[in-house]
């Protein structure tokens, strides 16, 4: 049984063609990249669970998977009639704060810094900032269209993702071989070799840092409850998810949490607000 190979250039030229294709596809179906994007995380981090329900309990794969997404998916639509709105007050309370400390600080700037022979004027840099912490948007009434349009096609991507989620969730381990298998078959083996070393690379990076944002999370919102700053777990929340910025998150949400504690002060301590943000 002969075999035929392709030379150098043809492998560089079919190598092209199908980049070159990589990118017109992308471009052409850009729109549909982030919810397959956010599906695929979604599936990513349900199928652990399912394997649970797999090895401890004895289910079925497909039920296991049906059970973990229709109960996740109950928790998401409950979240937004039970925490959130809680964990929005606070947010609220801290862009008050923080519009509070904006006010103070323009009241500084709006007297030029003379330096040398010159007089600076820092006061433009406020409706920037002023901007970025605006509550909001009200739509008027002749906006009444382009908001149902948005809503209608948030919602149809949402159902994209949401059935997206649910395939990749019950039917991974049979796409993934589906896939594998339209390779030649001397390379399945290193295909899948390959598959299992990412995996296992991937899921400990990812896993490490959802431990971490965890991890950050409690303590923050327990170490500023337990000294009574304000929006205490609010900005445990930001504190954890912000890291995953290095440097610039930490330094982000320690300015933010000092400014709260500066103008809001200890809920039950009795001592001075400078005092406290030290």
């Amino acid at each position: 049984m002969s075999k035929t190979s392709w030379d150098i250039r043809t492998r560089y030229l079919v190598a092209i063609l199908l980049l070159l294709f990589s990118v017109f596809a992308l471009w052409s179906f850009r729109e549909l990249i982030s919810p397959l994007l956010i599906a695929a995380l979604m599936a990513y981090f349900l199928t652990p669970l399912s394997k649970i329900l797999i090895v401890r309990w004895r289910v079925k794969p497909k039920a296991a998977a049906n059970i973990v997404y229709f109960v996740v998916l109950i928790l998401l639509f409950a979240l937004p009639i039970t925490v959130l709105p809680l964990l929005f007050d606070e947010f609220q309370n801290i862009v008050q704060d923080l519009n509070q400390a904006v006010d103070e600080l323009q009241t500084i700037l709006a007297k030029p810094i003379p330096i040398g022979n010159a007089n600076i004027y820092l006061g433009s840099i406020i409706p920037p900032i002023r901007s970025a912490l605006s509550s909001g948007y009200v739509p008027r009434p002749q906006d009444a269209l382009y908001v149902l349009e948005v809503t209608s096609r948030n919602f149809l991507w949402l159902l994209v993702i949401l059935v997206t989620a649910y395939y990749l969730v019950t039917d991974w381990e049979r796409l993934r071989s589906n896939l594998i298998a339209l390779a030649p078959k001397e390379q399945q083996a290193e295909l899948n070799r390959v598959y299992r070393n990412i995996r296992l690379i991937w899921n400990s990076y990812l896993l490490g840092q959802v431990r971490l944002i965890f991890i950050l999370i409690l303590m923050y919102s327990i170490a500023w409850s337990a000294i009574g700053l304000r929006g205490a777990i609010a900005l445990g929340i930001l504190a954890g998810v912000l890291n995953l910025l290095p440097e610039v998150g930490p330094a982000i949400i320690a300015i933010i949490a000092a400014v709260v504690a500066f103008l809001e002060g200890s809920s039950f301590l009795p001592i001075s607000n400078l005092w406290f943000t030290l």
